[in-house]
């Protein structure tokens, strides 16, 4: 009996570890390969993902000998939700099968968030806003992770405390305001007439903008040149 417990124990020990390792290393293999894989394509630290794989479990894995598994080339981008990856499992470089694994990507990352009430058109403050760690993974708008990159923004509606901060919420200080005065410039070719206007939009350098002619009352579609001008092209 003794015997044959030394045979059996030397005859494992000239197996390759792969051929011997069980269902829970292979699949704690290919959880981790998926991983990495995941991290890289999504730029995040370890405790900003989390993934789920419904169903893995129910998938033997004890009769593939391998020593390597790649994830395999899509032409689908990786992205936050549930989606399939591709593996391929490899021995001595010859791929040996494809498996196709049921992942959920989970994101939590830091994401400013309001601490008070904001009004729309509010100036933005970093006394108005803190840092939360969230899940980010139902996100279809961009966030910010730092306080400053707010500063000095507006707020294009009214805004709750505790509400997210996402791009569409605050926007940067027109440089020209609704009901200021600017200099209209009138061109046409090589000439070109200036005359008192009034703003009838706020404006950002570069935006098309309403003005009226404080001689002429007729409005027109300004581009905005600074704080002052506008220049329509006749």
């Amino acid at each position: 009996m003794k015997q044959l417990k030394l045979l059996l124990i030397i005859t494992l020990l000239a197996l390759p570890f792969d051929a011997v390792q069980s269902q829970t290393q292979a699949t704690e293999q290919l959880r981790a390969t998926i991983k990495k894989y995941i991290l890289s394509q999504l730029q995040l630290s370890k405790d900003e993902l989390l993934l789920e794989f419904p169903n893995l479990e129910k998938q033997s894995l004890k009769k593939i000998v391998f020593d390597k598994i790649k994830v395999l080339p899509s032409h689908k981008p990786v992205h936050k939700g549930l989606q399939l990856i591709k593996c391929g499992f490899f021995r001595n470089g010859q791929h040996l099968k494809t498996l196709n694994v049921n992942t959920r990507i989970r994101t939590f990352e830091k994401v400013v968030v309001s601490k008070n009430r904001l009004g729309r058109f509010a100036v933005v403050s970093p006394a108005d806003l803190k840092l939360a760690r969230l899940e980010t993974t139902n996100f279809t708008k961009k966030t910010f992770s730092m306080l400053k990159e707010l500063s000095g923004l507006r707020t294009t509606r009214v805004i709750q405390a505790g509400d997210v901060i996402t791009e569409n919420l605050v926007e940067t200080l027109p440089v020209i305001a609704r009901g200021s005065g600017v200099e209209i410039h009138f061109k046409r070719g090589l000439l070109e007439i200036t005359t008192p206007g009034i703003a009838r939009q706020d404006g950002r350098i570069g935006d098309e903008i309403r003005v009226k002619c404080v001689e002429s009352k007729k409005s027109y579609m300004a581009k905005v040149i600074d704080a002052k001008t506008v220049l329509v092209n006749l």
